[in-house]
C-alpha cells in the first residue's frame, strides 16, 4: 500500500475526508462508523507511538444515543439509498483511549487553545461518554461515562448529559478508529 503521508503536527487542525466502516446491517437499514471533518492533532505519529486526532462535539444527552450491535451510536448523518437507509455516526472512544487523550492534553495546555480556536471547547475534568456499556440480563445495555475528575467509569442516568469525543489514531500510512 502506498504511503498516504499522515504526518500532522501537534495543534494542527486536520480535515479528514469521509471514511466509513460497516457496523451493522439490519434489513434495509445499515449503520456505519465514520470519520470526517475537523479534528485537532494532539500527538504526532512517530516510530514509537501512534498519533492522535480528536474531535470535541460538546455535551449530548443520553436520549440521542442508541445501541447498535451492543455499542453506543449516534445518528450523526443519514443517507437515503435505493436499497434503504444508512445511518453514520462518529465512534465513541474506549475508556483507555479517553484516558490516553486526556493525559496528552493535560501535559500540554496549549492544546486547549487549539480546541477553543476551532470552536470545540474542551475541559479535561468533564464527564465523557465511552464505548463501554453495562450488561443487563434481558434488558438493553446501559450507557456508561468516564468521570475525569475521579478517574472512574460509571453507569449513566437516563437523563444524563456528557461530553462526546471522536478519537482517531494514526501512523504514517494508517487511520484507526
Amino acid at each position: 500500500m502506498a504511503t498516504e503521508g499522515y504526518n500532522w503536527k501537534k495543534g494542527e487542525t486536520v480535515y479528514l475526508p469521509w471514511k466509513e466502516k460497516q457496523i451493522k446491517k439490519s434489513g434495509s437499514t445499515s449503520y456505519v462508523s465514520i470519520v470526517n471533518s475537523r479534528y485537532i492533532c494532539i500527538r504526532e505519529a512517530t516510530d514509537a507511538q501512534r498519533g492522535i486526532l480528536v474531535k470535541a462535539m460538546g455535551k449530548i444527552p443520553a436520549h440521542h444515543i442508541i445501541m447498535v450491535g451492543g455499542m453506543p451510536f449516534c445518528k450523526d448523518d443519514r443517507s437515503d439509498l435505493i436499497t434503504g437507509k444508512q445511518y453514520a455516526g462518529y465512534p465513541f472512544p474506549s475508556q483507555e483511549e479517553l484516558k490516553e487523550v486526556l493525559e496528552v492534553i493535560r501535559q500540554d495546555s496549549s492544546l486547549l487553545s487549539a480546541f477553543e480556536a476551532e470552536s470545540m471547547p474542551l475541559a479535561t475534568i468533564s464527564t465523557f461518554w465511552v464505548r463501554e456499556t453495562a450488561s443487563r440480563i434481558l434488558l438493553p445495555n446501559k450507557l456508561k461515562y468516564y468521570d475525569a475528575d475521579s478517574g472512574r467509569v460509571c453507569k449513566a442516568a437516563d437523563d444524563a448529559m456528557h461530553v462526546r469525543l471522536s478519537v482517531v489514531f494514526f501512523s504514517q500510512d494508517n487511520l484507526n478508529w
